[in-house]
């Protein structure tokens, strides 16, 4: 699983799982056990947790689980299983459903339901947490360079990873679900495509006409810079860079003309 850069999760010795809600108790301490025993028992809870990840995410059985933490398998059955395995997910689920990890803590008790990898129920707050993890995340990297000074080849450099592409899907997230404020707050910031009636291209002071995109940029030095990262020098098609006020005169020529034919 791709973790977002800003996600809250819930780092367990099996792996990390996203945490979609408030924890209403503390993460129990991570105490090994000793071979072939249950002692000690101030690690009987992490162990719990354990158990319910092997069963929920790793799709273990009662069997494969109590083989992987030494617990008795009750052989006498017709069908073989761990009773103590099930007590520890039974008691696991529970737990991580009131630390808020995902995905017990959709669900009341964490109790799963069958095939509930497939129900929008579990789906949706992953999804949730997924966006809002990449959202903090980008919101820390702008806070973290000076937008203002339109320094954007500082910003590419000294940041760790390259947001660039990341931001453009942050921008098309905003416009698909009509966050308007947030759309226009990143289309002004790294020059992506917009339609040429919305509000905040009063913003902007430069537009590059790109093969019949618009894109607004606040300074000469952005569109420039934007043009040297993704126009290749081989580029043969249109490639225009004028004034906001150009641009509107443009506009009214090219609709004086449309009216015209």
């Amino acid at each position: 699983m791709l973790t977002p850069p800003a996600a809250s999760v819930i780092e367990l010795s099996l792996g990390p799982v996203p945490r979609i809600a408030e924890a209403t108790c503390d993460l129990p301490p991570a105490i090994p056990r000793r071979p072939g025993t249950r002692a000690p028992q101030a690690g009987l809870a992490y162990w719990e947790m354990e158990a319910a990840y092997y069963r929920d995410l790793d799709g273990a059985t009662s069997c494969e689980i109590a083989r992987a933490m030494d617990l008795q398998i009750d052989l006498h059955r017709e069908n073989p299983r761990s009773s103590s395995a099930d007590r520890y997910v039974r008691h696991g689920r529970a737990l991580l459903n009131r630390l808020g990890a995902w995905p017990w803590a959709a669900v009341a008790n964490g109790r799963l339901p069958a095939k509930w990898r497939e129900q929008p129920a579990f789906a949706r707050p992953l999804a949730r947490w997924h966006w809002e993890g990449w959202e903090r995340g980008h919101l820390q990297q702008m806070r973290s360079v000076d937008w203002a000074g339109g320094d954007e080849a500082r910003w590419r450099r000294d940041s760790p990873v390259d947001i660039w592409s990341s931001y453009l899907s942050h921008l098309r997230a905003a416009q698909q679900r009509g966050d308007e404020r947030r759309a226009r707050e990143a289309s002004v910031a790294v020059g992506k495509p917009v339609p040429a009636t919305a509000r905040y291209v009063e913003r902007a002071r430069y537009v590059l006409l790109h093969d019949g995109d618009e894109l607004f940029f606040k300074s000469q030095a952005d569109a420039e810079s934007w043009i040297a990262h993704n126009v290749s020098p081989t580029h043969s098609g249109q490639l225009t860079l004028m004034t906001m006020e150009g641009w509107r005169g443009h506009r009214v020529e090219a609709t004086a003309e449309r009216h015209a034919a």
